[in-house]
């Protein structure tokens, strides 16, 4: 899938509009759940989703996924793939709006197995490949927790993948850390605006303006603020 690209296939979402077409008018790609990704021109695009996207998570000391909701810090934190050099780069924003105050980790993407036992990771019944001592002490630090990062094996799931839709079994399909059984999410532009109107029309409660922290509240917001691989226009 590549960015400008024209989708004559209408996903169900747009389908009400009078359009028969949109454009994908930006891609990003969220390698470790819940941190932050990067937009990209193009991305491989499988049977099984975007490649790579949320195929890692951050664990605790108790093997359970860490996110953004319990450690507000992993919003500092970039995940961005670098393909031609196989590698997974981690940057730490550690001043806000500052990109040269930041610390980066680079890990090296290696063809690990769960059958590997020497990298497995294993927690609550469930097994992961685990990435090693030395991005582990980079993340706690950095989050200020015990934690470690893991990755979801490429193999597939299984017949007990099942898609809620319409009750078949998603046989071959990759495992991701996504929250939702569709491994790409997806955001109308269109929709976006019309949140933003709401908004800007709630600014005012009936003759009396509101707080300034409650306008910012009511900010405008961005199609990233859904945290979307894609985005239609």
């Amino acid at each position: 899938i590549q960015k400008d690209q024209i989708l004559t296939h209408t996903p169900k979402c747009v389908e009400a509009s009078n359009n028969t077409s949109c454009k994908v008018s930006a891609l990003w790609i969220y390698p470790v759940k819940s941190m932050g990704g990067f937009s990209t021109h193009q991305w491989a695009y499988t049977s099984t989703g975007f490649k790579y996207d949320r195929q890692w998570a951050v664990v605790d000391s108790r093997g359970i996924v860490v996110t953004q909701k319990k450690v507000t810090a992993m919003a500092r934190i970039q995940a961005k793939l670098d393909l031609e050099a196989t590698t997974l780069r981690l940057k730490c924003y550690i001043k806000e709006n500052n990109p040269e105050a930041s610390s980066e980790f680079a890990l090296r993407l290696t063809p690990q197995t769960i059958a590997d036992e020497k990298h497995c990771y294993c927690a609550n019944g469930k097994k992961w490949i685990d990435e090693g001592d030395s991005v582990a002490e980079w993340l706690s630090m950095w989050l200020n927790c015990n934690c470690r990062l893991v990755r979801q094996p490429m193999q597939a799931v299984g017949n007990h993948g099942t898609n809620l839709r319409n009750g078949s079994c998603n046989i071959g399909k990759r495992r991701t850390f996504a929250n939702t059984i569709d491994s790409v999410l997806l955001v109308n532009e269109a929709s976006v605006t019309a949140v933003n109107i709401k908004l800007r029309a709630q600014q005012h409660v009936g003759d009396q303006a509101l707080s300034p922290v409650a306008s910012l509240a009511l900010g405008q917001i961005s199609s990233s603020r859904f945290r979307p691989n894609v985005v239609l226009s």
